[in-house]
């Protein structure tokens, strides 16, 4: 994929080239209200493979959620560094699908490791154990909203993001959140 070949890549570019020349423009106003404007770029699935080429490309700041790696497509786009945090859910299939451009935090709710251990993705299952991909793909859905990461659902009621919820952070190895993510990442 390239800029040339994915408009997406070009607007998404060109756009924060813009809000740049804006947030320059705006340092001038500095004295008069004490602070410099932070350009930060987020998204969800495209948008936040969108926001890590274009904090690559601009040195910005972002986060992400369940976005797609960029670090894997034909840009020029490192794995790793800390300019971006990507909030992945552990059975979300395209947050999982590639390498990220930034630091990478994974969540596991009580209903994720359970659609990871149905998948055989579990710190008892053998390297021989069969470990379908595209299983948890129904479940997988519900893993891919936003809803996850947000205070309130579509219906502006009360929700429980995975965000704060220091259970959900996969920080072990042992957790199948990480198995999965690392066997989907080789």
């Amino acid at each position: 994929m390239s800029a040339l070949a994915n408009l997406q890549v070009l607007n998404a570019i060109l756009y924060v080239a813009e809000v740049r020349r804006v947030t320059e423009y705006a340092k001038g106003a500095t004295p008069n209200y004490g602070h410099t404007p932070e350009v930060i770029v987020t998204g969800h699935p495209l948008g936040g493979c969108l926001a890590q080429i274009t904090a690559h490309h601009f040195g910005l700041r972002g986060e992400t959620f369940n976005a797609y790696g960029a670090a894997s497509l034909d840009q020029r786009i490192p794995e790793g560094g800390d300019t971006v945090i990507h909030h992945v859910m552990a059975a979300d299939l395209v947050g999982a699908a590639s390498s990220h451009f930034g630091q990478f935090r994974l969540y596991a709710t009580e209903r994720e490791i359970e659609v990871m251990r149905k998948a055989n993705y579990h710190e008892d299952a053998g390297l021989a154990t069969p470990r379908p991909v595209f299983a948890p793909l129904k479940e997988g859905f519900e893993s891919h909203r936003l809803h996850n990461f947000l205070n309130v659902d579509a219906g502006d009621r009360p929700d429980f993001p995975a965000l704060p919820d220091p259970y959900a952070l996969a920080t072990s190895t042992e957790r199948p959140a990480r198995q999965r993510h690392d066997r989907l990442s080789t």
